[in-house]
């Protein structure tokens, strides 16, 4: 993808070989076929990159081990981990470079302009690297965080833990984590978001789950910050190639 007035910084380095790279290519673009296989691309980029965004949030699973170990060498690192399996053959396993290059491979796939954007995240002061999209719908760039959009299983067995119920209002969010409609809000509340919105994301109303009897507004979201690398010390920059991206000026509706 060509980006005009972009600044590419390219880093070059050598790694293992992969001693099996025609099996996993052949796999790879197999899971990727099959993948698109249900994606309606008859309407607009909006729905199509939407469906494949829901569709990648509920097929991948975030590999926390691959965190905590820091291995970076891991496929959970890659598309292909996100797709096919991380290291170990663990099935649609990957941590955030893994699912944005995999969404930016679908996209692409689609005829979608999509590229991953690198950087730190965080909340309260807490910042670590991480990876999401910028994604081109309809000639208006947005951006997509759909590792933080897959957040679901983890609330759910949060609150399935024994100690959960010592949490002051409790049986509010287990209902706010039963409503349809808050589950959807909660897996897309960094989908197609503007770049302020994602340099500094607040829950706003329309984040919140009000409770059945009307009492009280709760949200299971938090205050949040994405800084692109190329915003920040150059000295942070990952090594691979970014790419000084168009900031999104609006958010999806």
């Amino acid at each position: 993808m060509i980006v005009e007035d972009s600044e590419y910084v390219v880093f070059f380095g050598l790694y293992n070989k992969y001693d099996n790279c025609k099996e996993q290519m052949t796999a790879f673009n197999k899971a990727a076929e099959d993948f698109l296989k249900d994606i309606d691309t008859s309407g607009s980029e909006v729905s199509t990159a939407k469906q494949i965004h829901d569709k990648l949030i509920d097929m991948v699973t975030y590999d926390v081990d691959i965190l905590e170990t820091g291995v970076a060498e891991d496929f959970a690192h890659t598309a292909y981990g996100a797709l096919v399996a991380n290291s170990d053959g663990v099935s649609n396993y990957a941590v955030c470079d893994g699912y944005s290059l995999a969404y930016e491979y679908l996209l692409q796939q689609s005829g979608i302009e999509a590229a991953v954007v690198l950087g730190d995240a965080g909340s309260d002061g807490d910042m670590g690297g991480h990876a999401w999209n910028i994604v081109k719908l309809d000639g208006q760039w947005y951006e997509v965080d759909s590792t933080w959009d897959d957040g679901l299983a983890d609330l759910d067995a949060l609150f399935e833990m024994e100690e959960a119920k010592e949490i002051e209002g409790y049986e509010y969010y287990v209902e706010a984590l039963a409503d349809p409609d808050y589950r959807n809000v909660l897996s897309h509340y960094l989908y197609g978001v503007s770049t302020p919105t994602m340099r500094k994301y607040t829950p706003d109303e329309s984040d919140y789950y009000v409770t059945k009897d009307g009492l009280y507004a709760i949200s299971l979201l938090f205050e949040s910050e994405h800084i692109r690398f190329d915003e920040a010390d150059p000295e942070n920059i990952a090594a691979g190639l970014t790419v000084t991206l168009p900031n999104a000026t609006s958010a999806l509706q």
